[in-house]
């Protein structure tokens, strides 16, 4: 089901004009931080994380900007991180998070970018491209915004899907697409599983911060806007199926079609939005962006702080989303199919090469 556009609206009625500085940079050598170890380390320009398998050559004047923030945010979220590098008057933005077995490259790259785009104001210059960096597929794409321009690449590294947006001003090009290709990825693997101790611990939710991310996604109109398409999304569904069902009627197709919009509770679908909120902000941040979203002016804009988590955030808060909503989808529209195929065996036919009796 296409429920990725609802999630798309959302991050873009929350366009980031500018990432700008939020504090004066941290002076950083050795650890990162002893806990979270997803953090990794900073030496002399020399970025290291043997968690995510990667290594980062930086100027040696490079250096970590709100590193206290980005140590709570793993500690909220042990198998989560992002780090912010202010090299002279570029900025690095490194990010990564969990990926299972069956994702595909291609199709994390592009809905992560979608966020960097919503959230960060960049858009794409030029075609997506294409590397292999110590025998593991890097996908790239070259992003601008005003005077600003810069690279996004991303890849899959010990189970975790990694990101660094890379940019700054026009003049400092040549140096920066210098700095870019030292990255490194070590030891590469299928997606690994996550071990027992890298697994993030069910918590309670606080309720005031749930109340106020329900309060988020009602006022992103996010139930209006599922009601308003789940004809389409069906559509959608519908027309996936008989692609792929060789053998199904055009009855099955309209009756699969007819029980999906009777059975969709559109409930299941805006719980997802709100975990996905209570997950990745504090309640401070919700109630800022539904003060945003609330204000008539047209004028409001993000505080610098949290111009900088959604962009950090918001490539994971969108897979997170768009992962799930898939997930309830296919299951309503396989249990659909099953039902349909006992009930209805006259709504399918032999395979077109089916042999004779």
């Amino acid at each position: 089901m296409r429920l990725r556009l609802v999630i798309f609206s959302f991050a873009s009625a929350l366009i980031i004009p500018h990432l700008d500085a939020q504090s004066p940079p941290a002076q950083v050598s050795g650890p990162l931080a002893a806990e979270p170890a997803i953090m990794g380390e900073l030496l002399q320009g020399r970025y290291s994380n043997t968690i995510l398998g990667v290594t980062l050559e930086f100027p040696a004047n490079c250096q970590i900007e709100d590193l206290e923030g980005s140590e709570s945010f793993s500690r909220e979220l042990p198998r989560r991180m992002h780090l912010h590098f202010k090299c002279g008057e570029d900025r690095v933005l490194l990010a990564a998070f969990p990926v299972t077995p069956d994702e595909k490259l291609d199709n994390v790259f592009r809905v992560s970018f979608m966020g960097v785009r919503d959230a960060g104001g960049f858009q794409a210059v030029g075609k997506q491209m294409s590397t292999n960096i110590d025998g593991c597929e890097v996908l790239s794409q070259n992003v601008r915004r005003e005077s600003e321009s810069g690279v996004y690449r991303g890849f899959f590294s010990h189970g975790y899907y990694v990101t660094v947006l890379h940019f700054g001003p026009k003049s400092t090009e040549g140096a920066r697409e210098a700095n870019v290709l030292t990255l490194s990825v070590h030891a590469q693997s299928p997606v690994d599983k996550p071990s027992e101790g890298e697994t993030t611990a069910t918590k309670k939710v606080d309720p005031k911060l749930h109340a106020d991310a329900v309060k988020l996604v009602e006022v992103l109109g996010a139930k209006q806007y599922l009601q308003d398409n789940l004809e389409k999304m069906a559509d959608d569904g519908q027309k996936a199926l008989m692609d792929k069902c060789q053998e199904c009627t055009p009855e099955f197709g309209k009756e699969w079609k007819k029980r999906f919009i009777e059975r969709t509770n559109l409930s299941d679908y805006l719980d997802v939005f709100v975990r996905a909120y209570e997950k990745y902000f504090t309640d401070a941040e919700i109630n800022e962006l539904i003060a945003l979203k609330q204000d008539t002016s047209k004028t409001a804009v993000p505080s610098p702080a949290l111009k900088e988590k959604l962009a950090a955030v918001m490539p994971a808060l969108m897979a997170d989303q768009i992962g799930d909503c898939s997930k309830l989808g296919a299951k309503l529209g396989g249990e659909i199919g099953a039902e349909i195929g006992r009930e209805h065996p006259e709504y399918t036919k032999p395979p077109a090469n089916s042999a004779k009796p």
